[in-house]
């Protein structure tokens, strides 16, 4: 009898191992999609990710149940590939995503606004086109025959640059430029930007000229170490940088504001520890620079909006991102070094 009940004790104990074991593998089979992918890239990892996103893709395409799941690895896809570059593979498989399961809204949750944008307008192109072939089809659609052709795109040249300006005047040094046409000059140069270039890389030469002003051998321009003590409009800036040519600062009169490719060098991929204030805190720039966190640019998006860039996180962007935002931010004025 003690002997039965033992036996039943062990085939119960084996039996619920076995459901537990079973439980647990549903639930690291069941991890969602997204962590799965922001696990390899929180360790750089990105070919990891596409790699587990391309062999995820292979086993769902033909699971009709599974056809959100597909539009969504895509989209993962998609935003991997435009995170480290590849533009033209980024757009292809936003296309596929849209294709595979049209009511995808997942990009209304999307982080990098540059990204989204781009989504938002893939998926109107698909959407239209679907609905177009739907109306001039009788037959029912299939993925061949809703999959968009291979087209050339025509891609505008960035407006030239000079790489040495002369003129120390800020506006002399100001530029109109798109979203295309500053991740061309990030990429280009190798310029670090967690979302227009993250494969970017720029080396600085930094030598302290004095407390107050660094050079950078690299790109021969002199920089004000801390800069503006409080955020001001760009109106305010143009007359803080007046001021500060008047009384002539560190021994010059031509400080100004940096354009997007001249700020953005100062961007690093890692957070370094500043502790320059009573409080620590942790910023893409060298911590021998100031705790000015978001600076302007004499560079604008347009005639109204200014390319700012951020140091809270290694991005440029322009200034209108928050609508509802005080648009005030640092001055960490420039000048060319002899």
């Amino acid at each position: 009898m003690i002997q039965f009940k033992g036996g039943r004790c062990l085939v119960v104990l084996l039996a619920a191992t076995v459901f537990l074991f079973g439980f647990l593998l549903q639930g690291a089979a069941d991890e969602p999609l997204e962590e799965k992918v922001e696990k390899y890239i929180l360790q750089g990892d990105y070919e990891g990710a596409i790699d587990m996103l391309k062999d995820y893709i292979d086993r769902v395409k033909d699971i009709k149940e599974k056809k959100k799941n597909l539009g969504m690895a895509y989209y993962h896809l998609a935003r991997t590939y435009f995170q480290t570059g590849f533009d033209q593979e980024a757009e292809d498989n936003l296309k596929s995503a849209y294709i595979a399961y049209p009511r995808l809204d997942v990009e209304q949750q999307e982080n990098d606004l540059y990204f989204k944008e781009r989504a938002l307008k893939v998926k109107e192109n698909v959407t239209r086109q679907i609905a177009g072939q739907t109306r001039g089809e009788s037959e029912p659609q299939t993925m061949d025959k809703i999959r968009p052709e291979p087209r050339e795109e025509t891609v505008s040249a960035p407006e030239p640059r000079k790489e040495d300006p002369a003129p120390p005047s800020s506006a002399d040094y100001a530029r109109n430029l798109d979203k295309d046409q500053a991740r061309t000059i990030m990429r280009e140069k190798g310029l670090y930007d967690r979302y227009l270039n993250r494969r970017g890389s720029f080396d600085n030469r930094y030598e302290m000229v004095n407390q107050a002003v660094v050079r950078d051998r690299a790109t021969g321009l002199m920089w004000m170490v801390y800069g503006s003590e409080e955020k001001v409009t760009m109106e305010e800036a143009r007359q803080w940088l007046e001021r500060q040519n008047q009384q002539r600062f560190s021994g010059y009169d031509d400080w100004r504001l940096p354009t997007l490719q001249e700020a953005q060098t100062l961007v690093e991929e890692q957070r370094a520890l500043n502790q320059k204030a009573e409080y620590w805190k942790k910023l893409n720039i060298d911590p021998l620079f100031g705790l000015q966190d978001i600076i302007w640019t004499g560079d604008r998006e347009n005639e109204e909006i200014y390319w700012i860039v951020n140091f809270d996180g290694g991005f440029a962007q322009p200034h209108d991102y928050l609508k509802s935002f005080e648009y005030k931010f640092y001055v960490r004025a420039v000048r060319s070094g002899e």
